[in-house]
């Protein structure tokens, strides 16, 4: 295989690069990563990345061979596609189940993480006082959901399908990190174990996933970032 001039552009908090790096991870892909400097509000971006992706001029982008690949779920399919499992042995790292069903199952759900639950959670940094709070308890919402529909898949633990990654757990996967921003800005806590036994399942072992852990971002840098951020907030600075 040949996994030469591969590079990501990037940004530290971003949850979604972050699903791209555990992807690259999961596949054994070496690649360089090209982080946009995430201390400056609004951020400043290179004109690396405006010519990579100028319709959303955004990260990530997975630059292959010249070539730029930009959002993130487009990308995690890129990269499942473009290094398969190619043996038994190998479909450890597959990214998306062999059955077509499973397979729709498995978008769904990272289409849902995707869209729904970040969007929503990250309003919970991007807002203030009572809206902030709206979001709190819309993501605690979506939270909940999560836990009560895991519980139904019937494909084992304690990943979405089983003992091995596929897209909807590295999509979800930097909650690990970006759970501490949330309850810090919000003073607050998500379920505990007792009311979401599902979900602190997963998201124990995906906390000691070595790919997932080797692509997170420190939630203390993290959560000292969004206070920075709410501050310019409040400044209106932003």
């Amino acid at each position: 295989m040949d996994h030469e001039h591969i590079t990501l552009l990037s940004l530290p908090p971003s949850p979604f690069a972050m699903s791209v790096k555990m992807a690259l991870a999961e596949k054994g892909i070496k690649y360089e990563v090209f982080e946009e400097e995430a201390a400056t509000f609004p951020v400043v971006k290179t004109d690396l990345l405006l010519r990579s992706n100028p319709v959303h001029k955004q990260v990530p982008v997975l630059i292959h061979r010249g070539l730029p690949v930009a959002e993130s779920l487009v990308i995690l399919e890129y990269i499942e596609q473009t290094w398969p499992a190619s043996d038994e042995l190998d479909l450890r790292k597959a990214l998306l189940p062999q059955s077509p069903y499973e397979r729709s199952v498995a978008q769904f759900w990272a289409d849902f993480c995707n869209k729904k639950f970040w969007e929503t959670s990250l309003l919970i940094m991007k807002k203030l006082d009572g809206e902030q709070i709206q979001a709190w308890n819309d993501t605690a919402q979506l939270y909940i959901t999560l836990d009560r529909e895991m519980s139904k898949l019937p494909y084992g633990k304690p990943f979405f399908f089983g003992e091995h990654l596929t897209i909807p757990d590295l999509v979800l996967a930097p909650l690990v990190s970006w759970i501490t921003v949330y309850e810090g800005l919000a003073n607050r806590k998500f379920p505990d174990a007792k009311e979401c036994p599902r979900l602190a399942e997963w998201l124990d072992a995906i906390s000691m996933h070595p790919n997932v852990k080797c692509s997170i971002a420190d939630p203390r840098m993290l959560l000292d970032n969004a206070i920075r951020f709410q501050q310019r907030l409040r400044d209106k600075a932003i």
